[in-house]
């Protein structure tokens, strides 16, 4: 999930079952504005929030 600085959701990147491995996921950000998002991945109890900035 992709959201703003205050905390509405933007996207949803995937939201299907993944196999085990490495995957790849890219965020077509190009109608977005430049500013502050957040990038969040759960996977059953674990989770990571990584912060972007995108600059245009």
């Amino acid at each position: 999930m992709i959201y703003d600085v205050s905390g509405r959701v933007i996207d949803n990147l995937v939201s299907d079952y993944k196999s085990e491995g490495s995957h790849e996921v890219l965020w077509n950000a190009s109608s977005m504005p430049s500013g502050i998002y957040f990038a969040r991945l759960n996977v059953n109890v674990f989770v990571n929030t990584q912060k972007l900035m995108l600059i245009k």
